[in-house]
């Protein structure tokens, strides 16, 4: 009776009929095969696979295609994700990653074609941030096979992360150039819109979720906990806000509540103009009709508005930019204020997308302080001293 061969045992025997080498490695008491050209081909199968092995690779890792786990794996974080969010992973996961690998076993996946199926992604135009994407999700990905023993190594660590080539400038409005902005805009149906954007820093998906009922009055506070997001074949819903911390309170001035009142008048108005047309939301800045405002609407508005105003083009989300950077640099408040105030998770977020413009004012700061204490001047001294005048230093800030 032929002797059974052991875990990890491998044979490499040669095949006249095609003229080829042929490896076979035992793992879990199954035979796993591979042709080769040559002996020493099948040969340095059998050391990988065994490494491998060591490593934790199991027998459903060693058989089971990339598509397959990706599957398995898309179903497992659904419910941990945000709609919109998943739907990109799963686009992007089937428009680009799944093509290339997706019928590739998930032991044989290897650092250098995934790098050059990157490089090559990036010279067909495909944006940075999708090139980042791809590899977060393959890298995530894998390391979830990787715990569940699958594989005996993530080869996503020896993969170089692609760079964002172009880094696109945050627009920032000078206090002179918003007040221009804001005339102009005066008398417009969006114009309560733009100001709040700019006193709040709220997102725009956070502005068109904003409901009547989440005003408060008396205290003058604004209850952020709803945005208005597009999900493909939905289209407009409302979702909760981009992070957990995105649900906050947040305080505005008694200028800004007097704004406000005239613009709830102002939709009244609106509501008696549209008749059975329109569809109650309870939305501080609907559509014309009651409905949640499309984002493409108000962003064609306010280019158009920009224009006239005659400033330059921007994002409407540079008017969050411009508010926080006004929180920072010209009222001067802590970090932890404008944190606040704008829904990150940490100071370190307001610090990694503010830091900048923090570093700058600063700059500018120490630059005319230390300009003050070097600066010569001149001044009286008693009338015993010989001289009439003695140059001295300013030592105050």
């Amino acid at each position: 009776m032929a002797k059974r061969r052991g875990n990890q045992e491998g044979s490499i025997h040669y095949r006249n009929e095609n003229k080829t080498w042929r490896a076979q490695i035992t793992i879990e008491g199954r035979r796993l095969s591979h042709t080769g050209k040559t002996r020493s081909e099948c040969q340095t199968w059998i050391k990988e696979m065994n490494k491998k092995i060591d490593s934790g690779l199991s027998l459903l890792g060693a058989t089971m295609t990339f598509h397959s786990f990706v599957e398995l794996w898309l179903a497992t974080i659904k419910e941990n994700r945000r709609e919109k969010t998943f739907i990109q992973y799963r686009n992007v996961m089937n428009n680009h990653i799944l093509p290339v690998f997706g019928s590739s076993r998930l032991q044989d996946l290897q650092p250098i074609k995934i790098e050059n199926f990157l490089n090559q992604k990036k010279k067909d135009g495909i944006g940075d941030r999708t090139c980042q994407l791809m590899y977060a999700l393959m890298r995530t990905a894998l390391n979830s096979a990787l715990k569940k023993g699958l594989i005996g190594r993530n080869p996503m660590y020896a993969v170089e992360k692609p760079r964002v080539r172009e880094i696109r400038n945050k627009i920032v409005l000078e206090p002179e150039q918003i007040q221009q902005f804001l005339i102009t805009s005066e008398g417009n149906r969006l114009s309560m819109l733009y100001h709040l954007a700019i006193v709040t820093g709220l997102r725009e998906g956070e502005i068109l979720g904003l409901r009547w009922s989440d005003i408060d009055w008396k205290k003058r506070r604004l209850c952020i906990q709803r945005q208005v997001q597009r999900i493909p074949q939905k289209g407009l819903v409302f979702s909760a806000p981009k992070t957990q911390s995105g649900v906050r309170r947040i305080a505005v001035g008694e200028l800004t509540m007097d704004k406000l009142r005239k613009h709830k008048t102002n939709q009244e108005l609106e509501k008696e103009l549209a008749g059975f047309h329109w569809v109650e939301n309870d939305l501080v800045f609907p559509s014309v009709i009651g409905t949640p405002m499309d984002p493409h609407n108000l962003l064609k508005e306010f280019k158009a508005m920009l224009k006239k105003a005659g400033l330059p083009e921007m994002r409407f989300h540079d008017l969050r930019h411009t508010s926080i950077t006004l929180i920072l640099n010209e009222i001067g408040a802590p970090v932890k204020a404008a944190q606040q105030r704008a829904g990150h998770a940490s100071p370190s977020t307001t610090i990694n997308i503010y830091g900048g413009e923090i570093t700058m004012k600063l700059d500018e700061f120490v630059a005319q302080s230390l300009d003050e204490i070097v600066t010569p001047v001149e001044i009286e001294l008693h009338r015993n001293c010989t001289k009439e005048t003695l140059v001295s230093y300013k030592t105050e800030i």
